[in-house]
């Protein structure tokens, strides 16, 4: 299974960029928008459908909401590859600054340039959001 795992600074306080994050049916408007286009939850919050820019829409299953050690995980399904699993860990670095680490377990191993390209360009969006938007 390859591996793809992303950090970026944010200087923006880990709270803020957590509270964020852990409001998972709000990507659209809190996270990235501009990238994300539409985001909802269905199941009572177990599973997001995240409608992107480019018109991808991917469906997750929500694994984990941890407030304490403010990661989110989940595991989204696409005709790309046959396994996904991600996590995205806030982490604080001082009082106005953070960092967002973004890891996902994809197969099949090619699948993993796609995955590096879209991980870096979400923490790109995101970063421009969290610092600017």
């Amino acid at each position: 299974m390859a591996t793809v795992r992303k950090t970026i600074t944010i200087n923006r306080s880990a709270n803020d960029v957590w509270d964020a994050v852990s409001d998972a049916g709000q990507l659209h408007t809190r996270v990235a928008p501009g990238m994300v286009v539409d985001t909802r939850l269905e199941d009572d919050g177990e599973v997001r459908i995240v409608t992107f820019a480019n018109a991808v829409i991917l469906r997750e299953l929500m694994i984990s909401n941890d407030a304490d050690a403010m990661r989110l995980a989940w595991s989204a399904q696409s005709e790309h590859w046959t396994h996904h699993n991600a996590s995205l860990q806030i982490c604080s670095a001082g009082d106005d600054q953070c960092e967002a680490v973004w890891t996902a377990d994809v197969l099949p191993h090619a699948a993993a340039v796609l995955m590096d390209q879209f991980l870096t360009a979400s923490l790109g969006a995101m970063k421009a959001h969290m610092e600017n938007g």
